[in-house]
């Protein structure tokens, strides 16, 4: 099968793609073959030997919730490669979230190309029982998507008194009907089962004491393989009197816990790639003779074409307006019930309808394209939904289609995605960086990569202007906050997402941007370019501060770095290392930054007490500066964090380096409406606490302010007495105020209690 994107694309349901796990999560998904017709009640020999035998040779894994005994599959190929295959799977079940993950098994599968019988389906208990399936217990239903008409359909059965103790098995007979490629087979067998838990929270892929398939074609099969963990599987083959026989073992497996960030790449999950087809070139070949009957013009098309060619006379300008053209009139519709999913519709028929999925709108673009002389192809990917398939055998696994426009005459490869619905030209965004492609034309017989983009352009930039209330006020007013957000890259493509699709638009964009300030609400929310093809989206508004500021009392505002990373990286979310199991992976990297105008109010004091500080690690960096204006004392942030990957050996250091920015004192400015220089020092203990007290005596100290400097250590180490570094600031105001002897005792205390002079 193959999955929808958040691109909103899916080619090819029927596709033998089983699930991947992401850096951003698990995409769901079951069978390295697509299957379809269901039946309970009939006998059918099993593939493996009875429940009560395997249940009495069965040794529990230690802290196995579930552990799968045998999944077996059994495949036969005939002359056309058209393939019947049964496939068992029994499951010991050791714990009641198992028993609720396992009650229900769900099989998807595309009627177009495939026919599935379900053999048998039913449960040992844990008192000696064996108990069927019921009939009314099975259901073949089509999965619920918006806008797609389609051929997937999915098996699904709930099984009888599942509890700790029991052990279920199933068996399924999948025959192919008509073949994807003509005269051609491929597969690819994960030797885990993925489980959907209960609930649809993620996928789960307990241990496997044994994983078998074998594979039995005419003498003329020329199969080709791939292992992806090729110490954990036994690969053998022969010739037979029936033909060729492949055979594939894999025992003892561990689960694979499933975590948020996990690398795209293949490499976690074990798996067995098989293709009949030796070379890329013949799915390109195939795909451009499904694909090139379509891309072609009627007579209404020629003459939009000629519309666009009087206003557009670049190649750039050519390639923008069909883009527009295709968002404007073209809305996404998955509509191929009876076609398999594959093959589009032509071009004239796309425009007609005004709605059509991301292979008929990529037919559409390169019939206009080709006709106003740009040369364009179709491209298949496979998106980050797959992760980042290893393809070491060529086959048709991919799930979305693009347009491929070629560098020409020293201007730049595009790569044109018109399924978003209003995404920023030229579409695709995020999830086509860094994913392999085929490029379908001639005398394509290699996979391509789309580029990744660089840090930089994963960015979103917050400005910031604090306005504290007018000192002349009769009442006690709030601060306020008047802020914008630029945004490129991921951070666009999110929130102009969320501005399109959610019901509450409002509260959505407000919700996500809440924890910047948690003290503050955020009001007055505007957004621009929300539906702009060429302009960014962005977001403003105005935060209120839910305290009001007194006007006889000191006051503060504090910005930290880490309130960035906390909105737009979602660093608190992350596992902590003693709960990471898997490799960490964050890709893309990204820029933040923000900055921020403590603005003055009028005559009112104002002081910064603290500043951020610059920060070199192996993983990141921030940049932080200050500057006094008339204005107001403006400050500069930004982290820069490029794309990584991590074992789990070293997901410690860096997480505690990241998460150790909440402890930065960051910048905090000081205030008395009221101008009151006199009350300078309780200003910094209630804005800041003691830690902003040192730094308020040690810039009086810099600037010469010694009476002052006393005055605020005197109350820091009241405050504080046994606190080292207060005394020894206590001991410095006092030897610059000529008190030698106070200042000796204070330093010798300084010393008793651990401090030394930095």
């Amino acid at each position: 099968m193959s999955v929808r994107v958040a691109l909103g694309c899916a080619i090819g349901l029927g596709l033998g793609v089983c699930a991947r796990v992401l850096g951003y999560g698990l995409f769901g998904a079951l069978l390295c073959v697509p299957l379809v017709h269901a039946q309970g009640g009939e006998s059918h020999q099993s593939l493996a030997a009875a429940l009560a035998v395997q249940k009495r040779a069965y040794k529990p894994s230690p802290n196995a919730g579930a552990e799968v005994l045998l999944r077996k599959s059994h495949i036969v190929l005939d002359e056309d490669y058209l393939a019947q295959a049964v496939v068992y799977m029994s499951v010991a079940i050791n714990d009641d979230e198992a028993a609720r993950d396992y009650s229900q098994i769900t099989i998807p599968y595309n009627e177009h190309f495939d026919q599935l019988t379900l053999d048998f389906a039913r449960v040992l208990t844990q008192h000696g029982q064996l108990e069927n399936v019921l009939a009314d217990a099975i259901q073949i239903q089509s999965p619920s998507q918006d806008n797609f008409y389609q051929d997937r359909k999915e098996l699904t059965f709930s099984l009888p008194n599942v509890r700790a103790g029991s052990v279920i098995e199933f068996q399924y007979t999948r025959k192919s009907m008509s073949a994807i490629m003509p005269k051609a087979y491929f597969a690819r067998f994960w030797l885990h089962w993925w489980q959907g838990r209960a609930g649809g929270q993620s996928s789960r892929l307990d241990p496997v004491a044994v994983r078998e398939v074998t594979l039995l074609g005419p003498q003329s099969l020329a199969l080709t393989s791939a292992i992806s963990h090729p110490k954990w599987v036994k690969q053998s083959s022969k010739k037979t009197a029936a033909g060729i026989q492949w055979h594939w073992v894999a025992k003892n497996l561990r689960a694979i816990p499933l975590q948020p960030y996990m690398p795209r790449e293949d490499g976690i999950v074990p798996f067995v790639s098989v293709s009949t087809t030796p070379q890329w070139q013949a799915v390109a070949d195939w795909a451009l003779a499904l694909f090139a009957p379509h891309i072609q013009l009627d007579e209404t098309l020629k003459r939009q074409a000629q519309r666009i060619a009087q206003q557009a006379t670049t190649r750039d300008e050519k390639i923008r307006a069909v883009y527009a053209l295709l968002n404007q009139q073209v809305r996404y519709v998955f509509a191929h019930v009876g076609r398999g999913g594959y093959e589009p519709h032509s071009a004239p028929a796309v425009y007609k309808n005004g709605y059509g999925d991301c292979k008929d709108q990529t037919v559409l673009t390169i019939a206009l394209l080709r006709e106003l002389g740009v040369e364009a192809y179709p491209a298949l990917v496979a998106t980050r939904s797959m992760g980042l398939p290893d393809m070491p055998v060529p086959s048709v696994y991919f799930d979305h289609m693009i347009t491929h426009i070629p560098a020409q005459h020293g201007q730049r490869a595009i790569w044109l995605d018109t399924s978003g619905d209003q995404q920023l030209y030229p579409g695709g965004g995020i999830g086509l960086e860094g994913q392999p492609a085929l490029i379908v034309k001639k005398n394509s017989n290699a996979l391509t990569t789309i580029p990744d983009r660089a840090i930089d352009f994963h960015q979103a930039h917050l400005n910031v202007v604090f306005e504290p209330p007018n000192a002349e006020a009769k009442i006690d007013e709030p601060l306020k906050g008047h802020f914008s957000l630029s945004l490129s890259g991921i951070y666009e493509q999110s929130l102009r997402a969320t501005w399109m699709y959610q019901t509450e638009k409002e509260k959505a964009i407000t919700d996500s941007l809440a924890n910047l300030f948690a003290n503050a609400e955020l009001t007055e929310l505007t957004v621009e370019n929300a539906e702009d093809l060429w302009l960014p989206f962005k977001v403003s508004g105005v935060w209120r501060f839910k305290a009001p500021w007194e006007r006889d009392a000191p006051e503060s505002i504090v910005f930290n770095v880490n309130q960035l990373l906390g909105v737009f990286a979602g660093v608190y979310q992350w596992h902590k290392p003693s709960e990471r199991v898997q490799p960490f992976q964050l890709d893309p990297g990204f820029v933040l930054n923000a900055s921020v105008l403590f603005k003055k109010q009028g005559q009112s004091y104002q002081e910064l007490i603290s500043t951020g500080p610059n920060i070199e690690t192996p993983w990141f960096s921030v940049v932080q500066s200050s500057q006094a204006k008339p204005e107001g004392i403006a400050v500069e942030t930004q982290i820069r964090l490029p794309s990584l990957t991590l074992a789990r050996s070293d997901y410690a250091a860096f997480y505690d380096a990241i998460t150790g920015l909440a402890e930065e004192q960051g910048f905090a400015v000081a205030y008395n409406l009221n101008n009151e220089l006199g009350a300078k020092s309780n200003m910094m203990a209630n804005a800041t606490g003691i830690a902003g007290m040192f730094a308020g005596i040690r810039q009086d100290l810099a600037n010469g302010q010694f009476p002052a400097a006393l005055s605020a250590a005197k109350k820091a180490a009241a405050l504080e007495p046994k606190n080292g570094e207060a005394q020894y600031l206590l001991g410095l105001a006092q030897g610059y105020n000529e008190l030698l002897e106070e200042a000796a005792k204070s330093f010798e205390l300084a010393k008793q209690l651990g401090y030394s002079q930095p």
